[in-house]
C-alpha cells in the first residue's frame, strides 16, 4: 500500500484554523490507522509585532461571523484582552516553536494545538509568550521539564526552514491561506475543499474517506 499522509496547513493564531477545529477532530477520530495526519505551521504572524487598534477593535465582528458560520465560540476573557491589547505583541513563529517541540518530543502534537486554540480563543491565554506556552503545555498533561527540553532541541533556525517548507507545500498544492488541507496520495497531492464543510465535520470525514478511496 502507498504511504498516504493528509497535511494540515495551519497557523495558531488563525481564527479560521481554530473554526476548523471540529474537522480536524472528526478526521482524527474517523481516518483509517494508517493515514498520517501531518501538521504543519504556516506563520502567518512573524514577530513579536504591534497589532493595530483597527484590526484589535474588527476582533468583535470577526469572531461573530466566525461563531455564525460554524458553532466555533470565541471566550469572552479572549475578547476583552485581544481589545485591549493583551497580548501586546503577536507572534506565530514562537508558538509554531512550541508545536514543533511538542511532535520532537511526542510525535503527536495535535494535542498540544488543540489546547492552544482553547486556550488563546477561549481563556485568552497569552500563548505568544513561553510562560503561556508553558501553561498550555501542563494542561495538555506534559511536565515543564519535559516541555523545555524539548523546546531546546528546536532552534530558530528550525523554526524558519518549517516555515519555508510549509508555504512551499501550500503553493504546490495550490492553497493560499489557512487553513488548507492536502491530501497525498501515490506521490500526487489534492486539496481539498473544506470550506463547505465547517459545521459538518462528519460530512467533510466522508469526503476524505472517498477521495482516499480514488486514489487508491
Amino acid at each position: 500500500m502507498q504511504d498516504r499522509t493528509l497535511h494540515y496547513i495551519h497557523d495558531p493564531l488563525c481564527g479560521w484554523c481554530y473554526a476548523a477545529d471540529p474537522l480536524v477532530s472528526a478526521l482524527r477520530l474517523n481516518l483509517p490507522k494508517d493515514i498520517e495526519l501531518k501538521l504543519h505551521g504556516g506563520g502567518m504572524i512573524r514577530g513579536p509585532v504591534a497589532l493595530s487598534s483597527d484590526l484589535r477593535s474588527a476582533i468583535p465582528s470577526f469572531a461573530a461571523k466566525i461563531a455564525e458560520l460554524t458553532g466555533q465560540v470565541f471566550g469572552e476573557p479572549f475578547m476583552d484582552a485581544f481589545i485591549k491589547g493583551n497580548p501586546e505583541r503577536v507572534d506565530s513563529y514562537t508558538i509554531i516553536r512550541g508545536e514543533l517541540a511538542v511532535e520532537f518530543g511526542t510525535n503527536d502534537p495535535l494535542p498540544f494545538l488543540k489546547e492552544l486554540q482553547k486556550q488563546h480563543f477561549l481563556n485568552g491565554v497569552n500563548i505568544c509568550e513561553l510562560d503561556g506556552l508553558r501553561e498550555v503545555a501542563a494542561l495538555t498533561g506534559y511536565s515543564e521539564t519535559d516541555f523545555d527540553s524539548w523546546l531546546a532541541n528546536i532552534s530558530e533556525a528550525d523554526v524558519e526552514h518549517h516555515v519555508e517548507a510549509t508555504r512551499t507545500l501550500l503553493a504546490k498544492s495550490g492553497g493560499s491561506g489557512f487553513p488548507t488541507f492536502v491530501l497525498e496520495s501515490a506521490g500526487q497531492m489534492r486539496r481539498l475543499d473544506h470550506a463547505a464543510y465547517y459545521s459538518r465535520p462528519e460530512d467533510f470525514s466522508a469526503l476524505v474517506q472517498q477521495q482516499l478511496e480514488t486514489a487508491g
